[in-house]
């Protein structure tokens, strides 16, 4: 028993360091292909579980395609996709099919690759993996260059140096960049070619071997075109030393040394050139070589460059039908035409089916909402009525009640009249009221409401204060405005006191003690009326004067 749970147990831990250390390769496949190839073939394959199985030969396809060595055989990664498609890991079935779709084209199953690589990007087209994207749009470049889709592989070459800025590899991106080059140079666009080679440091020597030989071999193209053979002679010569694969500067030099008059090196150059699977440099290489043996009457020599010829444009013509490479990328195209038309469809029945909701669920609203509106109007109605009538009776009641008020108010005034005959200076009954709107005026009513706050009083209020007095109270204005004895403070207490405010409020408002206004008072008292008394008696004085 404890033996099957020490092996039970021992099985698990394998499998969790398994997981570990594929987990860890996955992550460093792209930016260190040579250490994660290393650590993979220290695993056994046969050992594996199915899941890690699947990721261990999608790594490797990966590992290889990295380090540009030829794949396994073709059926390495299906059972990868049966795996990663099964279990719905989109990302992973999709790069499994990208490079089964590459080791399709490498055994030249050229539009099953194509078809396969499509699938790939279908899958995987909302994905952000930038390494993927990468290869993904530099296979389909590749391709549409081979048929000769120059439109095509231009937008995918340019969407491959788009991700490369993304992944961690100058390398990826000067390889985007020189095949970008490459159809430049083939639609005769100097200037483009020249823009795009300035993207590269040609003095980064972290650049593979091979990619900074193609950037010489484009820069001599350009030189050429710009009639600067030495230049271009220079430039090629270094391309070759850097590496020795790089056709197209074969073909190059081999133009070169036939316009020098040198035919036996520049068809040697040639010859070397017609290895390149790029029909432009293949095609244009073995027409010069035709076109020498030709004239040269060499023509065993013409008819075996012209079967090669033949035999290569059946090829193309074969990945250019409805049958090849363009057939199968004419009817990707078409597929996902038809998907966007059938997702459209659907918006657009689901847009139609949302606006009748809307419609429906906006009548049933506002015919329930006409029903409470009407509800409402009658009930608004009836308590209209009400009110009028209830408007109505109080209306006829303030037509009696302003009767009485007018019949009263003249009997205040006959009274007035008659308490008039016994007054001493015989003042008028308006007069009477005179002391009532003093102490009810608007300043004073916000003066206490400010010493009730704790507010000292600012110059706009004193200036109405004083306004207020020199119309009610003229002649304690001539008083206090008539001596040089007092001071601003001591008429803003005078003021205070003849309007009934108490020593606590006068305090707050001139920002001074309670104590300092009862000493205030006791010196006007003497200063004032030359008498002598205190604080109280100054009050009695101050208030019998208008």
């Amino acid at each position: 028993m404890l033996l099957a749970v020490f092996l039970t147990a021992t099985g698990c831990s394998n499998e969790q360091s398994r997981s570990r250390i594929l987990d860890k390769i996955e992550r460093q496949i792209n930016i260190a292909p040579f250490s994660a190839m290393a650590r993979l073939d220290s695993l056994d394959a046969d050992n594996l579980s199915e899941a890690h199985r699947a990721l261990y030969m999608l790594l490797r396809a990966e590992g290889l395609h990295r380090l540009k060595l030829p794949q396994d055989n073709v059926g390495t990664l299906d059972e990868s996709i049966a795996f990663f498609r099964t279990n719905g890991d989109k990302g992973r079935a999709a790069r499994s099919m990208l490079h089964h779709g590459i080791a399709l084209y490498e055994h030249n199953r050229r539009r099953e690759a194509m078809g396969v690589i499509l699938e790939a990007s279908e899958m995987a087209k909302d994905t952000v993996a930038p390494f993927f994207n990468f290869y993904l749009n530099e296979s389909l470049g590749y391709i549409n260059h081979y048929i000769g889709s120059n439109k095509n592989a231009l937008h995918h070459y340019r969407m491959a140096l788009h991700h490369a800025r993304y992944c961690a590899d100058e390398n990826l991106r000067v390889s985007a960049i020189n095949s970008i080059t490459d159809i430049f140079d083939n639609l005769d666009m100097p200037d483009s070619m020249s823009l795009y080679i300035s993207r590269i440091d040609p003095f980064n020597r972290q650049l593979d071997e091979e990619l900074l030989a193609q950037m010489f071999t484009n820069k001599a193209s350009l030189a050429l075109r710009m009639k600067d053979t030495v230049e271009a002679v220079s430039l090629l010569n270094k391309a070759m030393e850097t590496h020795t694969l790089v056709f197209k500067a074969h073909k190059l030099m081999g133009d070169i040394y036939a316009g020098r008059g040198n035919m036996d090196k520049a068809c040697e150059l040639w010859l070397e050139a017609t290895i390149r699977p790029q029909r432009d440099i293949n095609f244009d290489a073995n027409m010069k070589l035709f076109k020498h043996f030709d004239s040269t009457h060499q023509y065993m020599r013409a008819i075996n460059v012209i079967k090669r010829m033949t035999l290569q444009y059946e090829a193309v013509c074969a990945d250019e039908g409805l049958t090849g490479i363009a057939g199968a990328q004419a009817q990707h195209e078409i597929e996902a035409s038809r998907k966007i038309q059938e997702r459209k469809l659907r918006n657009m029945v689901a847009m139609v089916f949302l606006i009748v909701v809307i419609t429906v669920t906006t009548v049933v609203y506002q015919r329930r909402r006409i029903r409470n509106l009407n509800r409402n109007y009658s009930a608004d109605m009836m308590t209209y009525n009400i009110v009028s009538d209830r408007m109505a009776a109080l209306m006829k009641k303030n037509e009696t009640d302003e009767t009485t008020i007018a019949r009263k108010t003249e009997e205040i005034k006959q009274l007035q009249e008659k308490l008039a005959e016994y007054q001493d200076d015989r003042r008028q009954p308006d007069d009477w009221n005179m002391q009532e709107q003093l102490m009810q005026a608007p300043i004073v009513t916000r003066m206490h409401a400010l010493a009730s706050r704790g507010m000292e009083a600012d110059d706009t209020e004193w200036k109405e204060m004083y306004e207020l007095t020199r119309t009610y109270l003229p002649q304690l204005t001539a008083l206090l405005y008539g001596t040089t004895v007092i001071n601003t403070n001591e008429i803003n207490v005078c003021l205070l006191i003849r309007l009934r405010f108490i020593p606590s409020e006068i305090a707050v408002l001139t920002g001074t003690s309670p104590q300092t206004i009862t000493n205030i008072r006791s010196r006007m008292l003497s200063k004032l009326f030359n008498e002598k008394g205190g604080a109280r008696d100054f009050d009695a004085r101050i208030r019998t004067i208008n």
